[in-house]
């Protein structure tokens, strides 16, 4: 991709200077050097030779003023700026026509965007150099799918590993359903954004220190958006990749009818269950209380008689004797009543 890169910003270059202009060249625009391991930024000259030009070599660094690395005269002699050592090595290549710095024993303050200038005026696009740890460069994508409504707000994340951030430059590349991978934008490390036509304002990139990780933002998404967004950085090293889908708003208003359509049978279910529960309830409510009326109590008639509770109530008399009490003959109790009659 970086390949692409160098492409754009080398026609732009065309474009804004004349043809038999010198132009400054620096490819690739990105690259990954492991700590303690040695670079080498090129920077290719057209339309004048290298060998009868004094060249500049300068630092950008996020937060820091650019810095002057050193000064190669056409004598061959360098003059380093403070704080550069002789790690820092300028050089000519008369068959490329192009200088060359070279940093031995690289080391993660070394990390930055290196470019080459020549007569106070002409420089070169950038290399942006990134020093990682005693391991390559490492970018997950561990979201491996967001789906948006229409018109809302997308966050796809990127999280490195073994590098930091800050000091890293960061590509964003979209690939869709029969069309090849395209170069969304670039986040550079000085926090410049540099989108490619077709990808508006929309789209913006940021960066997440407390977590290392690289941020896309896309507003307003549209259903065109679709498409696995891949973070790349080193020109080489890539995530795997986020697929956006941008859902129709029809679509979310069909599943919050069938949702609720489903909520309310659940709801109406529950209803008849609970009234039939209730109905049932009552019902042997009622029954319990007409099978009361109809067998009336056999001991109402009695309230008054006093049950005994124990048998000291009835203390037991031991010369009594019981005799089983006998049915009262009736033509007795005739023959009574007759005598009363005729007095």
């Amino acid at each position: 991709m970086f390949f692409l890169k160098f492409f754009i910003l080398s026609l732009m270059l065309f474009v804004t200077v004349g043809a038999n202009d010198p132009i400054l060249l620096q490819s690739p625009s990105v690259k990954c050097v492991t700590k303690g391991h040695t670079a080498q930024l090129q920077c290719t000259m057209k339309n004048a030779t290298v060998k009868d030009t004094e060249v500049h070599w300068y630092l950008e660094q996020p937060g820091n003023n650019t810095k002057l690395v050193l000064t190669h005269d056409t004598r061959n002699i360098t003059q380093r700026s403070s704080g550069f050592t002789e790690r820092f090595q300028s050089s000519r290549d008369t068959n490329s026509n192009s200088f060359i710095l070279t940093i031995t024993n690289m080391q993660p303050s070394d990390s930055g965007n290196y470019f080459c200038e020549m007569w106070g005026d002409i420089s070169g696009n950038g290399i942006q150099l990134t020093v990682t740890g005693s391991n390559p460069a490492v970018l997950l994508q561990s979201q491996s799918l967001e789906s948006v409504t229409k018109g809302q707000t997308a966050h796809l994340q990127c999280t490195m590993r073994n590098a930091a951030v800050t000091q890293t430059e960061v590509s964003w590349v979209r690939e869709q359903a029969g069309n090849s991978m395209d170069w969304a934008l670039i986040h550079d490390v000085m926090n410049m954004t540099h989108r490619i036509l077709g990808f508006p304002e929309r789209f913006q990139s940021s960066r997440d220190s407390s977590s290392n990780s690289f941020i896309l933002t896309i507003t307003n998404v549209q259903p065109n958006d679709t498409g696995v967004y891949h973070c790349e950085v080193c020109g080489n090293i890539s995530g795997t990749g986020i697929q956006l889908c941008v859902t129709e708003i029809t679509h979310l208003w069909k599943t919050k009818l069938l949702w609720f359509i489903l909520g309310a049978l659940f709801g109406i279910t529950g209803l008849i269950l609970f009234i039939g529960y209730t109905c049932l309830r009552k019902k042997q409510s009622s029954t319990s209380q007409s099978g009361a009326a109809d067998d009336p109590d056999t001991t109402a008639g009695y309230e008054n008689v006093r049950t005994p509770q124990n048998s000291q109530d009835f203390p037991e008399d031991s010369n009594a004797t019981y005799t089983t009490l006998q049915p009262m003959d009736r033509s007795i109790y005739s023959n009574l009543k007759g005598m009363l009659l005729e007095h």
